[in-house]
């Protein structure tokens, strides 16, 4: 079973024999003066290139492609009308979750007398379409106001923005920051959240609220509740059919909710560097408060590019769904994206994805690649087919005027040499230290050179990466443009650096940076060496004291029986003192007694 786009333009039968009935049936009923104003009515459905100056349904644009094939015959200028009005046609195809709006031949004969009340005439109703598109085209292209910048080209999306995508430089710059809606560009972020926390063969199975809470008019695959499909046939599903009950369903799978997903997406989009972005919904149904800008949006392309499953499948033309046990149907999948289909080609693309609503107008981001300069573009606000032709533009202008240079091998002011002060470590190893990485390019345009860019040395470390010791910011006029790291090396000795500015001229402030791991392990080694050797010191400076003092008390320990140790050597002396003089005390008694006794023997004998 071959499914179909379910908002794909329907014509009503009789809609054309009822607009002629109708508008017959006013010029026979309504007075002279308000034949003007229903001229400008029957006519106010011409295409007009700005597409500003009402909104048209599916069936009133084919309509009006169809008389203006038939105009085109008699005059040139039809001729031209007539191709604008064909791609304008061919890409309501693209028109992803277009709502439903009532055309003139719906209306009643009332509420057209009510309209010719209101309605401008002809050739001012021109002048403010004219008007309507020079504001649209007009804005602040922020990238022209650089001095020496290439002046970019005037657009007519609301938005724009072309960024490198491995360094984020900003090539060119419209209303980069102002709010506006994605669309389904807001798949780009669902899908790389999906990729990171899923296996290509897990399954996905559909809830009723991932099927049933979205516009039947939308564009959706036509899955069925309980049906189940890979993730990988997911990816395929949101990004080349941009079917919206799929996106709901990955988000379900991811998170366990709808909801829980999208506060997900918020957080990834923060990380990601996004700064004016708040989503609602997984797949970019229009919310007052689902908005984002070209720049928050170019930085998740850049995540988004840089997978390589999700860059592949972006640029993926068909894709084909076989049945299965638990998804019976036969789904072909063919894409909504005209660069992607062929119908417009450029040399170098890579992938992108579409995105539509009537508020929200024509949305696109895009990647491409040519000589190892990979762009990405991002136009928001468009009128199609300028979506395609308006990045086409500025891949030109990108690829034109900028170019990828590698900082070690053009650096001249931050220069290294050799020191014989890092010849040799602390351990005697002749090893080098640091050197700008080999691998670092900034992104700059050709209208400058090198030497003319401000750099900046911040010497803080990345924690992420532990061989950085420091990183070089290079700018132009305050817009950065890149940066390269100054890492451990096996090449060099020393790294010398001066005032890039200028500032210090004549003068050259060196700075040399020292491997701390190894300077830390050594100064550790020696802190414990020293402290090892004065414990040992200490010990045999109190072995020897404690010698010297048994030495002047060894006659006492013959005398006497050996005194039980009591801890101090102080205690200790101050027993043998107190025995001394006890000892002292008995030899004096004793000495008293003999006397006594030998002195009263001697009367005994003399009586």
């Amino acid at each position: 079973m071959k499914h179909t786009n379910h908002h794909s333009n329907y014509k009503k039968p009789g809609s054309k024999f009822l607009s002629m009935l109708l508008i017959a049936a006013l010029f026979f009923s309504v007075p002279v003066d308000l034949l003007a104003p229903m001229t400008v009515l029957a006519t106010m459905t011409e295409p007009d290139t700005t597409e500003e100056t009402t909104e048209e349904t599916g069936e009133t644009r084919q309509e009006n492609s169809q008389q203006e094939t038939s105009q085109s015959e008699s005059s040139q200028q039809d001729s031209a009308k007539k191709k604008k009005t064909e791609a304008a046609t061919e890409e309501t195809e693209d028109e992803e979750e277009a709502e439903p709006e009532s055309s003139v031949a719906d209306k009643t004969l009332s509420e057209i007398l009510e309209d010719t009340e209101t309605d401008q005439p002809a050739s001012e109703q021109d002048t403010t379409s004219e008007e309507e598109a020079a504001t649209a085209t007009a804005g602040i292209i922020e990238t022209n106001e650089i001095p020496r910048w290439p002046q970019g080209p005037a657009v007519s999306a609301e938005g724009a923005i072309l960024i490198e995508a491995e360094t984020g430089t900003v090539l060119y710059g419209k209303n980069i920051h102002k709010r506006l809606y994605p669309a389904s560009t807001t798949k780009i972020l669902t899908t790389l959240i999906a990729a990171e926390r899923c296996e290509l063969s897990e399954t996905v199975k559909f809830s009723k609220e991932a099927v049933n809470s979205i516009e039947r008019s939308s564009s959706n695959m036509g899955i069925d509740i309980g049906q189940e499909l890979t993730v990988e046939q997911c990816l395929y599903g949101i990004l080349v059919y941009s079917a919206n009950e799929v996106a709901n369903a990955i988000g379900e799978h991811v998170s366990g909710s709808i909801d829980a997903f999208v506060d997900l997406m918020n957080q990834r989009a923060a990380e990601l560097g996004c700064q004016d972005s708040h989503f609602v919904t997984t797949n970019g149904l229009h919310d007052d408060n689902h908005y984002t800008t070209p720049y928050d949006l170019a930085q998740i392309g850049r995540a988004f590019f840089a997978n390589e499953t999700l860059a592949k499948i972006s640029g993926t033309n068909y894709y084909h769904i076989p049945p299965a046990r638990k998804q019976p149907d036969d789904i072909e999948l063919y894409t909504h994206n005209q660069l992607t289909r062929g119908k417009y080609t450029y040399d170098g693309y890579v992938g992108g994805k579409t995105g539509y609503t009537t508020v929200a107008h024509q949305t696109l981001v895009t990647c491409a690649e040519r000589g190892g300069l990979r762009l990405i573009c991002v136009v928001m606000r468009e009128d199609s087919p300028n979506q395609y032709l308006d990045t086409m533009t500025l891949f030109d202008y990108g690829f034109d005027n900028f170019k990828k240079v590698n900082v070690a091998e053009n650096e001249t002011r931050y220069t290294i040499r050799d020191s014989a002060f890092f010849e040799n470590d602390a351990l005697g190893t002749n090893q080098s230290l640091v050197a700008i990485d080999a691998d670092d390019t900034i992104v700059m345009p050709n209208t400058l050179s090198f030497d003319e860019l401000d750099a900046f040395m911040s010497d803080a470390a990345d924690p992420s990466d532990p061989q950085r010791i420091a990183t070089i910011e290079y700018s132009y006029e305050n817009k950065p443009l890149g940066s390269a790291a100054v890492v451990l090396s096996n090449t060099t000795k020393g790294f010398d650096f001066y005032d890039p500015t200028g500032n210090n001229v004549g003068h050259k402030e060196t700075l040399y940076y020292v491997n701390i791991k190894k300077w830390i392990r050594n100064f550790v080694i020696v802190f414990v060496s020293l402290l090892l050797l004065t414990i040992i010191l200490g010990s045999i400076r109190s072995y020897l004291a404690s010698r010297h003092v048994n030495r002047q008390n060894v006659n006492f320990r013959k005398k006497e029986k050996p005194l039980r140790r009591t801890g101090s050597w102080q205690r200790r002396q101050t027993k043998v003192h107190n025995r001394i003089s006890k000892d002292r005390a008995r030899e004096k008694q004793l000495n008293t007694t003999y006397y006594n006794h030998r002195n009263s023997r001697s009367k005994w004998k003399r009586n």
